[in-house]
């Protein structure tokens, strides 16, 4: 049986297909998307994609294919058959879009990163040739001096200009200046044509695997990417000259578009380029994916929204109507436009009209007072010195926020061993610590403290556990008198990152093109803080 077969070592993969399912990608590189390819079709081939479980609540599905992601062979093999098929059933399907997102995101951040480096080498090759700028100014101005020059005869002119300047240095000197002369929308888009065969390596398996769906105004892209796909299996030798362009973008097409015919290089990279844009805005979409579904599938079902309806417009506040709904924004539009005008009238105002540009000028930060330094030296003086694991411990103790950290599959058993490898796993996260490092720091098992880390530290534990620390602490009497907590001080953290983190950026305009994590914080007027990663 296909399900048994998951747990026993396959010789091509020298693993079992389930812990090489389990695995998932960490990078972008060709080599990680080639391999998620292979799980998508390993999938599809034993046809996951076609397994209906609409019958099953998502909420129970998502539980067994949590354990399923972090199940090992032999606890699965001592699982009765009751328990075992369902996790699998749940895992492969839950895989199936996962893999399919992973996916999307990996080849939408390959292609950017390649585009990143055509615009790099563009950008470095136009600095080498306005290094001999002066150079090329000299020769057009030399080869202008012959051509105006009325002692020279019509037909001596190309001897004297080559006496001049060689033919071999005007030709460099061409192409030099031809790298200066770009198109007024430069998307750089010849530089980026020389990076197909980077993309080729990965982009004929990813068309034929992925079956996108499209809303009416992107039926050209899908024909587009069907045409890509028959010359890829060598059903065509190349675009015929009636292929849709429509969606091809304006810097785009005079590369697409040649004289002989359309160039199958730029049209497969112009179709690659649109489908990272159409997927993100939902005009092109996929069955088996979550990020990249059909639109539609976020909203209210039509036959629930009508039970639904009278009741969302109430606590809404708004109109059913669309019109009324906005009539209302646009009179909310028109008073809020007259408030800043007035800011924009006041001389002394911090808001200002800079080249079409709305410039609001920073707050100054107010100059603490002796006595404020003084009360805060106090308090500081104050607070006890603690270590980390105590106050970990005791923070608990107040609110129980470990009580949210439950096991996947229900145990309730705890005991003071579980709850000290529990704070361990905790803090080797919170202090980005490998587990071995805190092992060897503070004596505990490493069996125990992976087990926990696998079992006990997910997402959605870790958010409940934050809930009840926010909770207590918005409850008690001191942070009512700082605020209600509908307003917050917010600010972005950047941490650089090295290896294969797929989730790593670089934000060339704020810190160059090193990989990073942004973690987006805030803090909420009753003091509370939160955090996420962007």
């Amino acid at each position: 049986m296909f399900l048994d077969k998951l747990l026993k070592v396959d010789d091509d993969l020298g693993r079992t297909p389930l812990s090489w399912l389990q695995r998932t990608p960490t990078g972008d590189n060709p080599k990680q998307i080639l391999e998620t390819l292979d799980k998508i079709a390993f999938l599809q081939q034993h046809q996951v994609n076609q397994w209906n479980l609409a019958q099953l609540n998502p909420n129970r599905i998502n539980h067994l294919a949590r354990i399923g992601a972090r199940a090992t062979n032999q606890y699965l093999q001592r699982a009765n058959e009751a328990k075992r098929y369902p996790i699998l059933v749940a895992f492969l399907k839950q895989s199936l879009y996962n893999f399919t997102d992973d996916l999307i995101e990996m080849v939408d951040q390959r292609i950017w990163k390649l585009y990143g480096e055509a615009k790099r080498n563009f950008e470095q090759d136009r600095l080498k040739a306005t290094e001999t700028i002066n150079e090329k100014l000299q020769t057009l101005y030399d080869l202008g001096q012959i051509l105006l020059n009325p002692d020279v005869e019509d037909h001596t002119i190309r001897t004297k200009a080559f006496e001049q300047i060689s033919q071999i240095q005007l030709q460099t000197a061409l192409g030099e200046t031809k790298q200066l002369i770009r198109p007024q929308h430069d998307a750089y888009v010849d530089y980026f044509g020389k990076s197909y065969q980077r993309v080729r390596h990965f982009s004929n398996r990813f068309l034929a695997t992925l079956q996108f769906q499209s809303s009416q105004e992107a039926q050209g892209l899908l024909k587009g990417l069907q045409l890509v796909r028959e010359i890829h299996s060598g059903i065509r030798r190349k675009v015929p000259d009636d292929a849709p362009t429509g969606f091809v973008p304006e810097a785009w097409l005079s590369y697409v578009v040649q004289p002989d015919g359309i160039d199958r290089r730029y049209y497969e990279l112009a179709a690659l380029w649109v489908l990272r844009q159409e997927l993100r805005s939902g005009a092109i979409y996929l069955f088996h994916s979550r990020r990249f579904s059909e639109l539609e599938s976020y909203f209210i079902p039509k036959e629930e929204w009508v039970v639904q309806r009278d009741q969302t417009v109430n606590l809404l506040g708004t109109p059913l109507e669309p019109q009324a709904r906005l009539a209302e924004r646009e009179t909310e539009l028109f008073t809020l436009m007259d408030a800043v005008e007035t800011l924009l009238n006041d001389p002394d105002g911090d808001l200002r009209e800079e080249k079409g540009e709305l410039i609001l000028s920073p707050i100054e930060a107010q100059e603490r007072s002796a006595e404020l330094k003084q009360l805060a030296q106090a308090i500081s003086t104050r607070l006890p010195q603690l270590d980390i694991p105590d106050l970990l411990i005791e923070v608990d103790g107040w609110t129980g926020f470990s009580d949210a950290l439950k096991h996947l599959g229900g145990s309730s058993h705890r005991d003071n061993h579980l709850l000290l490898h529990l704070y361990g796993s905790l803090l080797a996260q919170a202090c980005n610590l490998e587990l071995k490092q805190l092992v060897t720091s503070a004596e505990l098992s490493y069996p125990h403290l992976s087990w926990c880390n696998t079992w006990y530290i997910r997402e959605d534990t870790l958010r409940e556990a934050n809930n009840v620390l926010v909770n207590y602490h918005y409850r008690q009497p001191l942070s009512q008198l700082w605020g209600g907590g509908m307003l917050s001080s917010s600010d972005g953290q950047r941490f650089p990152v090295k290896g294969s983190v797929r989730q790593g950026r670089a934000l060339p305009r704020y810190f160059g093109y090193g990989k990073g994590i942004t973690f987006y914080s805030w803090t909420l007027s009753t003091g509370q803080k939160l955090a996420k990663v962007e």
